[in-house]
């Protein structure tokens, strides 16, 4: 491998600090200042902290709701006092989406059972493997570096290859936010100086006195520059001619290159353009199963790592045979009403769903009778047919 292919020093800098090719450095609290990846990331840690969280237990071949477990009402209601799940889910999400990484403190009661969870801001905390091969977290608080062993953080990880950490979103694509925000800043100054009127006036002769181009320069920019002045008409003196201007931020490609960078991130965060405000390629035919490959393609990875985190960490071995934490996401996954109700009516005459199971499908209570299943019989073979 020739010398070429190594990364260069200024390269390596470059990718450990957030550096982009467009000129800045780009943070994960930076990055969540671009419009597209807070939208991003606002639209997947809310689409998972919506979803119910439960806890089943395992019975022979089925699956019971277990609410008396005592991870139960931490997950579905409130991990902590402080805390709804709404919001502790939001921000588990949230982290993993930028820093590739979420903690949280579990706070254990009298019989080491968990009896709360608490958030921990993802910057704050340093995992890390000592001499002897453990996994440690150095965590930073306003009480000084505490270091817990591995049991004692719960850490979801995101895609990483140690086995230990996730990569930060953010720092991986760094180019492309980068180049984003260096657009919508580049957007920003040239709203605020445009100089641009709707007309000039011209004249086929010059200035004789550079002390009138002086004034002219000086009286443009007091009555043209900034976005209050922005396309007044000009009025000058001597004879000059009006000439309209068109120059807009359009011909200098700057609305094509925020589109392009919108729609790259959005890729980057698998979130379906139209779910952050760009409609631009979007039908109404096609929103909703854009709408339902985001919940498979888009949020289940997240849903399997949140679950299998919680079985591998806040579970004892015993535990795992017989309960398992879970994820709800079939309102999610709900067609228009035309579909789910000709989808329930073969369910329902092909027996494999009741009535009752229908309406809790769509949150109406059961009815007498409705646990029943049914199956048609009108079907018979050919040679039968006509025959009593």
């Amino acid at each position: 491998m020739g010398p070429s292919s190594h990364p260069s020093e200024a390269e390596i800098i470059r990718i450990l600090t957030g550096a982009s090719l467009a000129g800045n450095t780009v943070s994960e609290d930076q990055a969540l200042r671009f419009s597209a990846v807070y939208a991003c990331v606002r639209v997947l840690s809310e689409s998972v902290a919506q979803l119910p969280l439960k806890m089943y237990r395992r019975k022979g071949g089925e699956r019971q709701e277990a609410s008396d477990h005592y991870l139960y009402p931490l997950l579905h209601d409130a991990p902590n006092p402080r805390q709804t799940a709404f919001s502790f889910w939001e921000s588990i999400v949230a982290s993993l989406t930028l820093w590739g990484n979420a903690y949280a403190l579990p706070e254990l009661d009298t019989a080491g059972r968990v009896a709360a969870l608490w958030f921990l801001d993802p910057s704050k905390v340093l995992p890390r493997k000592t001499l002897a091969g453990e996994i440690v977290y150095d965590v930073n608080s306003t009480l000084g570096m505490k270091t817990y062993l591995w049991g004692e953080i719960f850490h979801i990880p995101g895609l990483g290859f140690d086995g230990l950490t996730g990569h930060s979103v953010v720092r991986t694509a760094v180019e492309s936010i980068g180049q984003g925000i260096a657009a919508s800043e580049y957007a920003g100054r040239f709203f605020d100086n445009d100089a641009t009127p709707r007309g000039v006036l011209e004249m086929d002769g010059y200035f004789k006195d550079p002390a009138g181009v002086e004034r002219l320069r000086k009286s443009w920019s007091d009555l043209y520059q900034g976005k209050d002045n922005a396309h007044k008409v000009a009025i000058l003196e001597n004879g000059l001619k009006f000439k309209p201007l068109t120059v807009n931020p359009e011909d200098a490609q700057l609305l094509e290159t925020r589109k392009f960078n919108r729609s790259e991130i959005a890729g980057i965060f698998r979130v379906p353009p139209h779910m952050i405000g760009d409609l631009e390629k979007s039908t109404f035919s096609n929103i909703e199963h854009q709408s339902i490959d985001f919940v498979k393609f888009s949020l289940s990875p997240w849903l399997k790592r949140i679950e299998q985190s919680i079985s591998l960490q806040l579970l004892s071995p015993g535990e795992r045979k017989r309960y398992f934490a879970e994820f709800k996401p079939d309102g999610m996954l709900k067609g228009d009403t035309k579909s789910r109700y000709e989808a329930y009516e073969v369910a329902i005459r092909s027996g494999w769903m009741s009535i009752n199971e229908v309406r809790g499908l769509e949150n109406l209570n059961p009815v007498d009778g409705g646990d029943e299943h049914y199956l048609q019989m009108q079907m018979v073979p050919i040679s039968m047919a006509g025959k009593e």
